[in-house]
């Protein structure tokens, strides 16, 4: 077996064939294939989350977008499950509901409580954050320290407003980006399936 044709094989079956022989020259082979799989998986990421991420930045900058790094932010929490799920519209979804739950929480929250409490909602959705195991409670908790900050600058309505819109137009742009570059990329150099 050629060294390219192991790469593409899963872990699991490269490990079942160095468990199988006998030479330990052949194990070596395989093993070798799987740490380069590795770090070409692992290499193959950092550039894809890495181009993502900057052209959200650099659209946002360009654009004159208020806080654009909420953009990056969000992108980049959507290209980061990519590798690991060709399907990013899951994640999309996700962190446009925990987006919209975790402002209108604060919202409430914000509106309900006494002026002496907000400086606490900040850290008090970190802590929670700490606690959440679901990736819609994470993004959730994970607005109320950026929105703290932001409704001090922009009114509570304008960061509210501010966070949303840049919520979407980061996953927005990450699921696209996601799509051109697995048509253009990834397609290209993965093999194709048995059966075609």
């Amino acid at each position: 077996m050629k060294f390219y044709d192991a790469l593409q094989l899963d872990p699991a079956i490269l490990k079942r064939k160095s468990a199988a022989c006998g030479a330990k020259r052949e194990k070596a082979y395989y093993w070798a294939a799987m740490a380069a799989r590795s770090v070409l998986i692992v290499s193959f990421a950092i550039v894809f989350m890495a181009l993502g991420v900057s052209l959200v930045l650099t659209a946002g900058q360009v654009f004159g977008v208020e806080r654009f790094m909420w953009m990056g932010f969000a992108c980049a929490s959507l290209l980061s499950a990519y590798p690991y799920s060709g399907n990013t519209s899951v994640r999309f979804r996700q962190r446009l509901v925990g987006a919209a739950a975790g402002c209108g929480a604060f919202f409430l929250l914000y509106l309900a409580t006494p002026e002496a409490f907000h400086p606490l909602m900040g850290p008090l959705g970190g802590l929670c954050l700490g606690f959440c195991t679901d990736y819609r409670y994470k993004t959730a908790m994970n607005c109320f320290g950026a929105l703290m900050l932001g409704a001090g600058i922009y009114g509570l309505q304008g960061a509210v407003i501010l966070r949303m819109v840049d919520t979407f137009l980061g996953v927005s742009f990450g699921l696209v980006f996601a799509a051109l570059f697995h048509r253009l990329a990834a397609v290209r150099l993965l093999p194709q399936p048995e059966g075609e």
